[in-house]
């Protein structure tokens, strides 16, 4: 049976090619050349290993999971596929002429989508990676409360009456006047990420719908088989990412730090978090400094 993507070549697409591709730009642009200038070497390999381990974990955790979950329900729930109806020429539910063991395993695991699934999760996780590491994320607003702090010289807008600055002014606004936080206009507070950008987030997206358009037009599964799988992939790729990334916005780009040693394999009761003040948390005033740049990535 003729297949558009087989599985070998979706090992290929769904977990070669996104390790590869985690492994080729942490040691190329993560973390930024521009943000660890004269930062030692150490400093920077370190945060390069650390950075490759944990997008190599949600990797393999988003494809594992969807791999137990698909092949789980593929056992309790598998139904009969479209293009074996024909194939297994069934006389009765019970009766089969034919006898390979390959047509029965292949004809009653239909649901859900294996190829579906798969290539949601590794693609799926390979965009959230990219868009993380290359703040590709829709414009989003801080709080209110932040802009106070945002430095930026009181410029009024053209065709608006300046104001005076006086000793009360921090950090760019006057703390003493609530109008001064609308002096920098609201759509001048964020900005949509480049064309380009946007493109090489959505092509594993593309290349995930394709695989999974093909398990339709090769009369492989059910609309509906389909449909879950790439729910299944969706979801197991955003527990994937987010155990070990901070949201897109918030996150910088960085990977989340180590657990401590202490708390390493168990967290105790009354122990609020698995870090304390070891290991990667007592970073040194460099380190500190440059993951808070805005140029670190």
């Amino acid at each position: 049976m003729n297949e558009t993507v087989s599985p070998a070549v979706l090992i290929v697409v769904s977990l070669v090619a996104p390790a590869a591709i985690i492994v080729l730009l942490t040691l190329l642009v993560v973390p930024s050349p521009k943000g660890f200038s004269g930062a030692p070497q150490v400093l920077v390999w370190r945060h390069k290993a650390w950075e490759w381990n944990a997008g190599w974990m949600g990797l393999g955790i988003s494809l594992a999971a969807v791999y137990m979950a698909t092949e789980g329900l593929k056992d309790l729930w598998g139904r009969l596929g479209k293009q074996m109806t024909g194939a297994l020429n069934l006389v009765t539910w019970q009766i089969c002429q034919n006898k390979s063991d390959q047509f029965k395993i292949d004809g009653f695991s239909s649901f859900p989508s294996g190829h579906t699934s798969f290539s949601f999760a590794g693609l799926t996780y390979l965009t959230l990676w990219l868009c993380s590491k290359f703040a590709i994320a829709f414009p989003h607003l801080a709080p209110m409360s932040r802009q106070y702090n945002y430095k930026r010289p009181l410029t009024p807008e053209p065709g608006l009456p300046s104001s005076s600055r006086d000793e009360s002014e921090v950090n760019g606004f006057d703390a003493s006047s609530e109008q001064q936080s609308l002096s920098i206009p609201l759509r001048s507070q964020g900005a949509a990420p480049p064309i380009y950008l946007q493109v090489v987030a959505l092509v594993p997206l593309c290349i995930a719908s394709f695989i999974s358009a093909s398990r339709w037009f090769n009369y492989r599964h059910h609309g509906f088989d389909i449909l879950f799988g790439a729910g299944l992939g969706l979801l197991s790729a955003w527990i994937g990412f987010h155990l070990y990334h901070p949201s897109i916005h918030r996150g910088s780009g960085w990977a989340w730090a180590a657990r401590s040693r202490t708390h390493a394999f168990f967290r105790g009761i009354k122990c609020v978090e698995r870090v304390s003040t070891e290991g990667w948390a007592t970073a040194t005033a460099v380190e500190s400094n440059v993951e808070k740049s805005p140029a670190a990535l």
